[in-house]
Parts: C-alpha cells; structure tokens; sequence
C-alpha cells in the first residue's frame, strides 16, 4: 500500500485539476471571445452560438477596386468578453442549483459549511476518504483527511493530515471554471446515496475537452463539506460519494460492507448515462466472496508485479503505439496468474479460481490486440482487463497499491 502523504498529495493535485478547468486546460487568463456556452432544453449536450460578423467601413473610404480584384473581408467588431448566457435547460431545479457565476452570490460548495461536518467517499484505489472540517474563522477553513480501507481499518500516519481552504479563493476557481472554459455543459443530475433511501439533486458539470481528457463534476449543496459527490477524469473515478452529515450525526462504520461497497465503486465508475459493462454482463455476478486471510507476502509480491505490468505504463505504450514491447511486458503476467491459480485452488478458493481464470482469458485478448497493432481493440480491453483484476484482488483478500 502506498504511503499516506503519496495518495494525499496525488488526491490533492488532481481535485485541484478538476476543481479549477473542469476540463483539461484549466481557466484561461485571456476573456474567452465570440464564443456563447448554449445548454439546450433537454440538458443533454450543448453547443456553440457564434455571434455574427458586423461589416464596417471606414469614413472616406472611396477608392474604387479594380476589376477582378478579390473583396477584402471585413474585420469583426470587437466587443470584448461576451457574458455568460443564462440558457438553462428545462427542468424545475436548473435555476436553483445552475446558479449564475456572474452574480455576487457566492458559489463555493463550501459556503455553508460548519465545524464537524463531514463526508466519505471512495477513491480510484478503492480506499474510504473521510474529509472532516474541524475549524472554521470566517470563510477559511480546516480540513482532516482519514483513509480507511473496506473493512474500516485506518492507515496508520505520523501526525493529522489537515488542510487549509478559502472560500472565497474556492468561489472563485467554481466561477472561473464556467467563464472561462467554452467546452464546459451543465445540467442536473441524480444521485442515489449508498445504502440508503436519500437521492440528492446535482449540478453536474460535463466537459468533452477535444484537446485532451473528457471529465465530469457532481456536487450538491446538501453535502456541505465541499459538496463533492463525483468526480471523474479520463479514466479513473476519483470521487465516488457513500455518505456524509454533520457533527450531531458523525460516521458509523457498522453499515458498510466491502463488497456491498465494491459493487457500488464499479456502478459509478463510468461516465455518468454510460453503460456499466459489469452490470450489462450476467457471468460476473455479485462481487466474489473475499477469503478472511489476506494474501501470502510472496504472491502479494506476484501482484504487485501484475498492477504495474497492466498500469499506466502500458498505457503510454498504447499511446506511443509501441505495440510490440507492450505484448512482450503482458507475457510475463502468464506466470503470475499461473501462480495465484495454483495458490486458489490449493485453497479451494472457488470464487479465485473464477475471476483468476477469467482474467487469464482477458489478458490473452489484450496481448493479440497489441500484436495486431488494433489500438482501439486494445484501449478496450486494457481498461475492461483492469476492471476484471479489481474483482481478482478481491477474490485474493489482496489489498491493490495503484501506483499508476
């Protein structure tokens, strides 16, 4: 596992991306111009609305072209940065939870947030997040974060992890962030809380960047420490909301499970309106059944060696278009999943022997779409091999680093 001040601080560097571009590139120090962010009425998608060129010509202006000579195309007004237009789509809560940047209210998620108030969520290393706030003067504040792992376990640090945040800077990176990026969308989104009747109604901020990552935001004034309920990018969900309260309903850990909560992690790990591959595909099933003893150094070891053999490595490869050493690193995974069969079947670990032989199978299909030089054949089924591996770690009890 890794150590805490490494997850923190990656945590930390990636909330600060989503929080401030919501897509890719971060705000702009330059007004965005002749460019209108239109939501259209169903909310689903948006467009651009382009104002039209106004013709101008100068005083005195007579001299006469000569014939055949190409018309000189005349130079738009400049009329400076063009407002945001408030073009909601049709639903009864867009004007209440789409709130207007270009109003003095304040927009940070943090605004009403009291001391003790608190939520959990689930990180892309499949971790419990508990973010508390433990002191509030004015608009800064404090923050702790705890991790935990499924079972409730906290990992162990040298001293409280706490962190400082500004309102007011926080207002303003949430409104700069809609000014200033021409690819972000808003619309409303609904959010079922885990293991509970609770749904809370979201701003959701949506951006297909077509210079870089796709990502999505999910916050909701009902959560007041942040508002955080999703946040994605590219490929990894890095927020994924259980619960949250306040200081006269602090967490319980007793209606947790681990399982129930992987289960969870693998719904919401996609964009949201996307298909769940794991839900859609009846042979997967319920998440396997977790042996009560973790498993031996040496094979965790082995898995050690298989994370990283299928991590953002081989992305890269994918990316270059390096097929060949690609499929010569996922050869050498054969032996470890050789040795974690053997390992389940000498423990009549049932479950194991399922998820182990299903990701045989899968790495097999990655390594012929990289010796086939098939990109988007590959692409596909490295990020479906990766799911598979989570559901074999759980099989193991083996607790994943995520390096990458």
């Amino acid at each position: 596992m890794k150590t805490a001040s490494f997850i923190f601080g990656f945590f930390a560097l990636i909330l600060l991306f989503a929080m401030q571009g919501c897509g890719g590139d971060g705000p702009s120090d330059t007004p965005v111009k002749e460019t209108k962010v239109v939501a259209e009425k169903d909310g689903s998608k948006t467009g651009t609305a382009t104002p039209e060129k106004t013709e101008s010509k100068s005083e005195g202006e007579g001299e006469e072209k000569q014939a055949g000579e190409p018309e000189e195309e005349p130079d738009p007004i400049d009329t400076g940065p063009i407002p945001f237009d408030r073009m909601w789509p049709d639903h009864p809560l867009a004007e209440k939870l789409l709130r207007d940047p270009e109003k003095d209210e304040v927009y940070s998620y943090w605004k009403n947030a009291r001391k003790g108030d608190w939520l959990r969520f689930l990180t892309h290393q499949q971790q419990i997040a508990l973010m508390t706030v433990v002191e509030k003067d004015g608009d800064a504040l404090k923050v702790e974060f705890r991790h935990f792992d499924l079972k409730g376990q906290e990992e162990k640090k040298d001293k409280p992890d706490i962190r400082p945040y500004s309102i007011k800077e926080d207002d303003e990176i949430m409104k700069s962030s809609l000014l200033n990026n021409p690819y972000v969308t808003r619309s409303i989104a609904k959010w079922k809380v885990y293991n509970g009747d609770k749904t809370l109604d979201c701003e959701m901020r949506f951006v297909d960047n077509p210079t870089g990552e796709k990502n999505e935001n999910l916050y909701s004034w009902d959560v007041r420490c942040g508002g955080f309920v999703k946040m994605r990018r590219g490929n990894f969900t890095y927020i994924t909301l259980i619960d949250y309260g306040d200081a006269e309903n602090p967490p319980t850990w007793e209606n947790l499970k681990a399982q129930d909560m992987l289960n969870f992690w693998y719904v919401h790990n996609v964009f949201t309106g996307e298909p769940v591959i794991l839900q859609s595909d009846p042979p997967e099933g319920e998440m396997p059944e977790m042996p009560e003893d973790c498993v031996p150094p040496e094979l965790a070891e082995m898995m050690k060696k298989f994370e990283s053999a299928i991590g953002s490595g081989l992305s890269k490869a994918l990316s270059d278009k390096k097929f060949a050493g690609a499929a010569s690193s996922l050869s050498e995974t054969d032996e470890i999943l050789e040795a974690a069969l053997e390992y389940a079947k000498a423990n009549n670990f049932k479950p194991a022997i399922a998820e182990i032989g299903k990701v045989k199978g899968l790495a097999a299909q990655v390594s012929a779409a990289f010796k086939e030089e098939n990109g988007e054949k590959a692409f596909t089924s490295l990020e479906a091999l990766r799911n598979l591996a989570g559901r074999m770690y759980v099989s193991l009890n083996y607790t994943p680093e995520k390096k990458d």
